[in-house]
């Protein structure tokens, strides 16, 4: 039943997220991961490290943390398939990637990761191509940013 109440939380959180609860989203994200540690439930750390969960760390504005938790939700997911977790896991790293400024380097973590959204299907259903699309406006917006800030530079050198 354990694992009943888990999907529940996640939900939970989703929902606090959509929601722009952000700061409640956080402290909940803790306070369940601490419980799933506890539990010593491999699962439930993974999901609370990833995809949306992650965000957690960078409402608190710790993103060296959010690594951090992501690295420990990769070591639970280990071979060369490609899942559901895994899109969560690449999600993950690239809001960490915009949140840092690296615009360019979430995009090539989405693009790269195109494909193989396509051959799971993930692309397929609404909400997380709507997420994944989200997600990839917004990395491409950053890459805009980051030329007109080059650009912006470059004309002051002129100047």
């Amino acid at each position: 039943m354990r694992w009943e109440i888990d999907i529940a939380d996640t939900f939970w959180l989703a929902t606090l997220f959509y929601l722009g609860e952000w700061r409640e989203m956080a402290r909940l994200t803790e306070k369940l991961l601490r419980d799933a540690i506890e539990r010593a439930d491999p699962v439930a750390q993974c999901n609370l490290r990833m995809g949306r969960c992650n965000f957690a760390w960078l409402v608190m504005n710790r993103p060296e943390l959010a690594r951090d938790q992501l690295a420990l939700a990769e070591t639970v997911l280990r071979d060369d398939s490609f899942r559901l977790q895994d899109v969560s896991l690449m999600m993950a790293a690239a809001n960490i990637d915009l949140y840092v400024g690296d615009p360019a380097k979430a995009f090539a973590r989405i693009d790269a990761a195109w494909g193989q959204l396509e051959t799971i299907g993930c692309l397929r259903l609404q909400q997380p191509r709507i997420e994944l699309g989200l997600l990839r406006a917004r990395a491409l917006l950053g890459l805009g940013g980051v030329e007109r800030r080059r650009e912006a530079r470059v004309a002051a050198e002129l100047m």
